[in-house]
């Protein structure tokens, strides 16, 4: 408020709806880049984010999301997107596949370049730990989609991969997504 941030927001305020709270949070959201608004909002303690507790993977063709928040998709997301189609893979026990940088780095087309994929792992990470708190409002640990240690990178178990689809309806495009059956690995990766 010192810096002038009552000056963007709409008053009365009322108990309900458009609460004092939500009115900052939207000037600061309007005001702020967006990194900039997310770091913000995280240290309000009024607005303090629901913690992640597993969710939703779901793969479209042009993108992926978690929890309805666009982690992956556009130009740039060839490699990640790479990596998240072979960890959604499930082997016959039904857990997710745990590969090593290296093992990861061949099913992705990276052969010999573990550091590259641990630095698409970390680089995701962190990008979805900020969509996650600017777009849901929800506080997502390093590890919490993406494991690594022991076993190697893997899903955490609290996540359910879904395949989504676009679906055309006569009111114009819907997004739906549709539950379809998880890849399973074939033995050498048992």
């Amino acid at each position: 408020m010192k810096l002038g941030a009552d000056d963007f927001v709409t008053k009365p305020f009322p108990a309900s709806g458009n609460t004092l709270d939500k009115a900052i949070l939207e000037a600061l959201e309007s005001a702020l880049p967006r990194r900039q608004a997310a770091m913000v909002w995280a240290r309000i303690p009024c607005l303090s984010a629901a913690t992640f507790e597993g969710g939703n993977l779901t793969f479209y063709p042009d993108r992926v999301e978690l929890v309805g928040v666009k982690v992956c998709g556009g130009r740039r997301s060839g490699l990640i997107r790479r990596v998240l189609d072979v960890l959604r893979t499930k082997t016959p026990q039904g857990r997710f596949v745990a590969l090593s940088g290296a093992e990861l780095g061949i099913e992705v087309g990276c052969s010999g370049d573990q550091n590259r994929i641990a630095g698409c792992i970390r680089d995701f990470r962190h990008n979805t730990r900020q969509l996650l708190l600017s777009e849901a409002k929800v506080q997502c640990g390093l590890q919490d989609v993406i494991q690594s240690g022991g076993t190697g990178y893997r899903l955490h178990e609290w996540i359910v991969t879904r395949t989504g689809r676009a679906r055309w309806h006569d009111t114009g495009p819907r997004w739906s997504c549709n539950r379809s059956a998880d890849p399973v690995m074939t033995s050498k990766h048992q």
